[in-house]
C-alpha cells in the first residue's frame, strides 16, 4: 500500500513541475538591439587615407628600386607593380572615387615591389657569399704557392750544407709531397688539396732542418750571451741605447724561436745578434780604450807639470817671502772624445785660465 502511494505521490509532483514550467514567462527580447562591428571593417574615408598611405609606401619602394637598379633582380613583379600604381593613379582621377579599388591597387603595387626588394637583397646576400667565397680560394692558392717556395728554399738548404743524413725519413717526406704538389697542379686539383701538399712538403723539410740546427742554435745562442753580458758590463746598453734595444728585440724574439723548437729562425735569429752586439760591443770598447788613455795622458801631463817644478826649485829656490806667486793645484784638464768627455781623477778645482 505504502508503495503505491509513493508512486501516485511522484506521478504528481513531476506534472506539477512541467506546469510551472509552462506558466514561466521567457525573457523579454530587446527591441532594438545594438549592430556589432565586425573586426577590421573601416568606413569608407578610413579605406581612402589607408590607400593613399599604402600608394605612398609603394611610390618609396618604387624610387629605391628605379635609384639602384634593383628591377633586374625581379623584373616580372616590377612590371606588375608599375601596372598596379598605375592603375592606383587612373582610379584616383576618376570623378566618382572608389576607396576600394584604390585600396585594392594600392596594396597589389606594394606587395609586388617588395617582392622585387626581396628579390634584390637575396641576389646581393648571394653575390656577397660569393665574392667570399672566390677570395677564400683565391687566398687558399696563395697561401699553397708561399708553401711551396718557402719548402723549395728550405730543400736548397739541405742539399747544400748535406743536412738530409740529421732526418733522412722526414726529408724522403717532403721529396714525395713536392712531387705530389706538382702533379695535382698539373690536373687541376683543388686549392684545398694544394695546400696540404705544399703544407706537408714544408713541415717535413722544416723537421729535418730542426734535427740539424737544433745544435747549431745552442752553439751560437752561447755565444750571444757571452758577448750580450761583456757588453751590459761596459754600460753598452746606455752608450748606444738605440742599437742595443734594436739588436735585443732580435735576440729575444730567437730565444722564443728556440722554445718553440723552431731552431732554424732561432739560429738565424740569434747570428744576427751575435753580428750586431759585437759591433756594438768593438764601438763602445774603443771609445772607451780612447777615453782611458786620454786619461792617462792627462795624468802624465800633471805628474811631468810637478816633477818640472820640483826640479826648477832645485836649481833656483825662491826665497819664502818672495811676491807675485801663489801656491796653485795642476790639474790635467778634461779630456773630449767623440762629443763625450772624460773627465780626470783631479776635479776640485779648475784649471788656471778657464
Amino acid at each position: 500500500m505504502s508503495k503505491k502511494i509513493l508512486a501516485v505521490l511522484s506521478v504528481l509532483l513531476c506534472f506539477s513541475l512541467i506546469f510551472y514550467g509552462c506558466k514561466s514567462k521567457p525573457e523579454t527580447e530587446d527591441e532594438n538591439p545594438v549592430e556589432e562591428v565586425a573586426p577590421g571593417q573601416m568606413t569608407e574615408e578610413e579605406i581612402l587615407k589607408a590607400a593613399q598611405e599604402t600608394a605612398r609606401k609603394a611610390e618609396e619602394a618604387k624610387a629605391k628600386i628605379d635609384s639602384e637598379d634593383l628591377a633586374k633582380y625581379d623584373s616580372k613583379s616590377y612590371e606588375k607593380g608599375e601596372a598596379a600604381l598605375n592603375q592606383y593613379k587612373d582610379f584616383s582621377a576618376q570623378e566618382n572615387v572608389d576607396a576600394g579599388k584604390l585600396w585594392d591597387s594600392s596594396k597589389e603595387a606594394l606587395a609586388q615591389y617588395e617582392k622585387v626588394l626581396a628579390a634584390a637583397e637575396k641576389a646581393k646576400a648571394e653575390e656577397e657569399a660569393a665574392r667570399q667565397a672566390a677570395l677564400a680560394e683565391a687566398q687558399k692558392l696563395e697561401n699553397a704557392k708561399k708553401a711551396f717556395a718557402e719548402a723549395q728554399r728550405y730543400k736548397e738548404k739541405i742539399d747544400n750544407e748535406n743536412l738530409k743524413e740529421f732526418d733522412a725519413a722526414s726529408y724522403d717526406s717532403g721529396e714525395a709531397a713536392m712531387q705530389e704538389y706538382q702533379d695535382l697542379l698539373a690536373k687541376g686539383a683543388s686549392n684545398d688539396e694544394l695546400l696540404v701538399a705544399a703544407q706537408k712538403a714544408l713541415d717535413s723539410y722544416n723537421a729535418v732542418l730542426n734535427a740539424a740546427y737544433a745544435q747549431k742554435a745552442s752553439e751560437v745562442k752561447a755565444q750571444v750571451e757571452d758577448v750580450r753580458k761583456k757588453g751590459l758590463e761596459i754600460k753598452a746598453d746606455k752608450a748606444e741605447k738605440e742599437n742595443f734595444d734594436a739588436t735585443q728585440l732580435v735576440y729575444i724574439s730567437a730565444e722564443d724561436n728556440y722554445v718553440n723548437g723552431q731552431y732554424v729562425k732561432a739560429y738565424e735569429g740569434y747570428v744576427e745578434s751575435l753580428e750586431s752586439f759585437n759591433k756594438i760591443y768593438k764601438v763602445v770598447s774603443d771609445k772607451k780604450a780612447r777615453a782611458d788613455a786620454a786619461i792617462e795622458r792627462a795624468k802624465n801631463k800633471s805628474a811631468e807639470s810637478e816633477e818640472f817644478a820640483i826640479q826648477a826649485d832645485e836649481i833656483a829656490p825662491l826665497p819664502e817671502d818672495a811676491e807675485g806667486f801663489e801656491e796653485e793645484s795642476l790639474e790635467p784638464e778634461s779630456t773630449e772624445i767623440e762629443g763625450d768627455v772624460v773627465e780626470t781623477e783631479s776635479t776640485e778645482s779648475e784649471v788656471q785660465g778657464e
